[in-house]
């Protein structure tokens, strides 16, 4: 590529650099007001948590309240597989399907010359490997030798159980489906777990318990391997609102709503400090994003500067290695004078609505 052709994508990185850095501050900025929110609904559910002393049955004074309770999970029916037909007793029935498929890297390598022109060398390697997504050979750089299938067989599944209950209470799968702590289903015989005869005829049981379409001793493109895992019945603790016989998220004057579940007998100040420190991870892990997003887009709007400089190739590389430190530099001080601003609007903004709620009561 000619010195002229790179100054000119260069330049057009401007405008990208520029929305980047722009939109970064929002980013910085409603992180804060997020963290906060969240922060304040974490306590305004501390203050107003009824814990129930037992499930047996529900008190229609608890109606509309944050409650907090524990208990062991009883099931229902069984969680069924409509494609395999696996069925299996849990809560949360969890199905991987991977494929062994060609894949495709790319390695690049760059060599400035003098007078500003940039060459590019490709290099691309190819090998098998099991995949649970579809990879699409027809993008590779060589198809002919490297050939995938067109689909997959079956799509990983989710089948959450739809009638569990805690005591007298009823818990909705879509709070359920947040249990991630699993185990490995190993199937043995088809008849136990209820394989299909067609799924039978095409996929075999293996040792290990997974269902296998191909040669496992030598795999081939286009290989497939199903297995899957099993959240079981347990102890669970929620916290939620009550609502007749079942619960549903209880909203908090922070525009937030609180709708938890972990496993085991957890207490609930248990249950919110680790709310707490989930939202305190997030606000840096956001943080972090919206500095890299600041750094980056400075980074491209300077850009063109270097290319510039590439017309001798040293030259270059030092102005685009000062401008990374540069970048770097002012992003760190913007992100956290934004950050520091954003902290002080959004708590005298809860300041001044926290008074006007206490003006409007008296």
């Amino acid at each position: 590529m000619g010195w002229g052709s790179r100054l000119k994508d260069s330049i057009g990185s401007v405008v990208g650099g520029g929305v980047l850095f722009l939109a970064s501050f929002v980013i910085l900025f409603s992180n804060e007001g997020c963290s906060v929110k969240n922060a304040k609904a974490i306590k305004e559910g501390a203050k107003a948590i009824i814990s129930l002393p037992s499930v047996e049955k529900t008190d229609p004074v608890n109606n509309g309240k944050l409650v907090h309770f524990s208990g062991r999970t009883q099931l229902g029916a069984n969680l069924t597989d409509p494609d395999t037909g696996v069925s299996v007793e849990g809560i949360k029935l969890i199905r991987n399907v991977e494929m062994y498929q060609w894949h495709e890297s790319r390695k690049t390598k760059k060599e400035k010359k003098i007078g500003g022109g940039e060459k590019k060398t490709h290099t691309y390697r190819y090998y098998k490997n099991w995949s649970s997504r579809l990879i699409y050979s027809s993008g590779f750089k060589k198809q002919e030798a490297h050939r995938n299938p067109t689909s997959m067989p079956l799509k990983n599944l989710n089948i959450v159980n739809e009638k569990v209950n805690v005591g007298a209470f009823a818990i909705p799968s879509g709070l359920l489906s947040r249990l991630s702590e699993s185990d490995d289903l190993k199937l043995s015989a088809q008849e136990k777990y209820g394989l299909s005869q067609q799924f039978a005829a095409l996929y075999k049981i293996q040792p290990d318990g997974s269902l296998y379409k191909g040669t496992p001793e030598n795999p081939t493109i286009g290989d497939v391997r199903i297995s899957y895992e099993v959240v079981p019945a347990q102890d669970v603790s929620i916290i939620a609102a009550q609502s007749g016989n079942t619960v549903a998220p209880h909203q908090t004057t922070a525009d937030r709503t609180t709708f938890l579940i972990s496993s085991g007998v957890v207490t609930a100040d248990a249950m919110f400090k680790t709310q707490t420190e989930g939202n305190k991870m997030m606000t840096w892990v956001v943080r972090l994003v919206g500095f890299m997003a600041m750094a980056f887009g400075l980074y491209m709007v300077f850009k063109p500067l270097a290319t510039v400089a590439d017309v001798l190739p040293f030259l270059g590389n030092l102005l685009e290695f000062g401008l990374g430190i540069f970048s770097f530099l002012i992003a760190l001080f913007l992100s956290l004078i934004t950050i520091a601003i954003a902290g002080f609007f959004t708590a005298l903004f809860w300041e001044s609505l926290f008074l006007f709620w206490v003006w409007v009561a008296s």
